[in-house]
């Protein structure tokens, strides 16, 4: 009997996630200024913030722009990053719309990214300063696709079994053939110049095919104390077969799993990625060392 009493909690966790917005408002548990650790978004450098004045969708919506306290250039990046609530492995999509102020030589180019469970950047779209669109690879789809300032877009992000496709108000733009699950999203700018981009009304659904017991649900696994000084412990309701923690650059770092823990004392102070490979998935979370 308890194991249909779990099998019926998973299937309403599942359908529960069958579509989840985001708006930035407040009934949604967000208020207005710095969204770093608002309903687990982080942030590199400040002024990443929730505001009023632009937005499609409510009263409120998420700014992302520049931080004069660090230098030009910046890298890797500023912005704003979310885990996502589950490992999606499976179809799903991510919409959202975007508004950017300022597009020259001298101004920052914005970004939209997804993380795989072992590459933060696994890929990227990016609204580049000229009014192009461009990533690490620069192969598109559509490459006369353009943007300009002042203008809401709808961007949709698409992933399949096969392929990831992007698609700028219902135009599809570029198509990848990458097949990761996806563990997180981020929106940001670089390098630290002038600038604004606008977010709102994200959208995310979960389409996947999968059973209930194919996967794990991203929020079982929990990282503790965060931040932390010492050592962090991992909560999984499955096995933990391995660990890796990573720089936010992407550089791997050389940590020890000790049981359930793992021992940071030597580490700078930083935010690192912490990547828990366990019997039920793969997951990355982030994690803060003081």
């Amino acid at each position: 009997m308890k194991k249909v009493y779990l099998f019926i909690s998973l299937l309403i966790s599942t359908l529960s996630f069958s579509q989840q917005t985001i708006s930035f408002e407040n009934a949604e548990g967000f208020t207005l200024g710095d969204i770093n650790r608002q309903n687990g978004w982080t942030t590199v450098g400040q002024n990443q913030i929730i505001t009023q004045g632009n937005q499609t969708d409510g009263n409120n919506a998420l700014k992302i722009t520049n931080d004069p306290n660090l230098g030009k250039p910046y890298t890797p990046y500023i912005g704003a990053y979310k885990d996502l609530p589950i490992a999606f492995p499976g179809n799903f999509t991510i919409s959202f719309d975007i508004k950017i102020t300022e597009q020259s030589p001298t101004s920052s180019s914005f970004f939209f990214g997804i993380d795989s469970p072992t590459n933060r950047g696994y890929d990227i779209l990016i609204f580049n300063n000229d009014g192009n669109f461009t990533d690490y690879t620069g192969n598109f789809t559509n490459a006369t696709a353009t943007w300009t300032t002042n203008t809401w877009y709808r961007v949709k992000v698409e992933r399949t079994a096969s392929k990831i496709s992007y698609y700028l108000n219902g135009t599809l733009i570029k198509d990848t053939n990458k097949t990761s699950e996806i563990t997180g999203m981020a929106f940001g700018q670089s390098p630290n110049s002038s600038g604004s981009a606008y977010i709102d009304n994200i959208k995310i659904n979960n389409e996947s095919k999968l059973s209930v017991q194919e996967f794990l649900k991203y929020s079982d696994i929990s990282v503790y104390p965060n931040p932390t000084t010492d050592y962090i412990n991992i909560k999984s309701p499955t096995k933990i077969k391995s660990i890796k923690v990573y720089e936010i650059s992407g550089k791997k770092i050389n940590v020890k799993l000790e049981g359930d823990k793992i021992n940071v004392k030597n580490l700078a102070a930083a935010t690192y990625l912490l990547n828990v490979e366990t019997d039920g998935g793969n997951f990355t979370k982030r994690f803060i060392k003081e």
